[in-house]
């Protein structure tokens, strides 16, 4: 979403201040009456505000979107609106070339939605920002003097516009990539959406021919689809492969954790023994099953693998891991099971 202004100033060219001036003086409530640069068979007298100076304000959206709960397609719009004391309107026309507000005509109106003024801190000059942002909404705010007007524009289906998106995308030369595919199925996966085409992507993203890349990644990608999916056996079969033939020592680590943190404590046991018997020499595979021992209770061992962690970190890298390590071992002195951070965290990969 794109607002293009021109931004006029509470002082005027003169340079009068003209603060408690501006809403129902300069700026008048309701519409102005005015004849000027009509076109040729074509008299419109009322004329709404043009919400910024010069040329006509325009709103562009890149995609459909609902405007105070009113769908507006995507493109590109005249914006205006028609102050009042207490309520305004907000109007968006499909005459966006134009200038100023000289040749609005209603019959041009693609929305018109009514929006409430609010006391606001001083702002000098004619500003829109986007506030309250989120991922499938945000309110576009004029302020202008001591008033904002906040205008809420949001997505009826934020995952639609992503899917179709992703679609779209791999109709280019991102089609050669395997990660591209992979990306696409992750979202869907990740946010319980087109899951059977999420799994069609996930088969490209692993055996798309020149393409494919059969890794930990994919193959763990296409696992949770299948389960997702209520596919079990097939998931387990795949989960089992990339497990054995593809982890390597921190992909099957932070899985282990993953298994931890549901609450699949057995499972996530063999996830760490095994990530032990591939890479015997690693710290981070004792850290792994530090982790494993303390959360079925086990303290006693769990603290020998926290402390051969310790001693094996290579001393270039003791610095930024004896945080993590010293914390797990105070939890496991405690006899508390270790904590599992999946969010950003310093405690993060370990």
């Amino acid at each position: 979403v794109c607002v293009t202004y021109s931004s006029p100033d509470v002082v005027s060219p003169t340079g009068k201040n003209r603060r408690g001036e501006i809403w129902g003086k300069q700026v008048p409530y309701g519409m102005t009456e005015e004849r000027w640069l009509e076109r040729d068979g074509e008299v419109v007298t009322a004329k709404p505000w043009r919400a910024g100076a010069n040329e006509n304000t325009v709103l562009t959206i890149s995609h459909d979107v609902m405007v105070e709960g009113k769908l507006l397609k995507a493109g590109a719009y005249g914006l205006f609106f028609i102050p009042g004391e207490k309520e305004w309107e907000f109007i968006l026309s499909n005459d966006s070339k134009s200038w100023g507000h000289y040749y609005y005509n209603e019959k041009n109106d693609a929305l018109r939605v009514k929006v409430f003024p609010e006391k606001a801190e001083y702002h000098e000059w004619l500003t829109y920002e986007f506030t309250e942002k989120k991922l499938d909404s945000s309110t576009l705010t004029l302020f202008w003097e001591d008033l904002k007007i906040p205008v809420h524009i949001s997505l009826a289906d934020i995952h639609k516009v992503y899917v179709n998106q992703f679609k779209d995308e791999l109709a280019t030369r991102k089609i050669f990539y395997w990660y591209n595919w992979h990306e696409a199925a992750r979202y869907c996966l990740d946010n319980n959406i087109e899951l059977e085409l999420g799994l069609q992507w996930a088969e490209k993203a692993i055996n798309q021919p020149w393409i494919g890349n059969e890794n930990f990644a994919t193959l763990k990608t296409k696992a949770e689809l299948l389960q997702a999916l209520n596919r079990k056996q097939e998931a387990d079969s795949v989960m089992q492969f990339a497990i054995k033939y593809t982890g390597g020592v921190f992909e099957l680590h932070n899985y282990g954790r993953e298994l931890l943190q549901k609450k699949k404590n057995d499972e996530a046991l063999k996830v760490f023994k095994l990530n032990a018997a591939k890479h015997p020499d690693h710290w981070v595979t004792q850290l792994g099953l530090a982790r494993a021992y303390g959360a079925q209770g086990d303290f006693k061992i769990a603290l020998k693998y926290a402390n051969a962690a310790k001693k094996m970190i290579p001393k270039k890298e003791m610095e930024a891991r004896l945080a993590a390590i010293y914390y797990l071992i105070d939890q496991l002195e405690k006899k508390e099971a270790p904590m599992i951070y999946l969010s950003n965290g310093f405690l993060q990969a370990y």
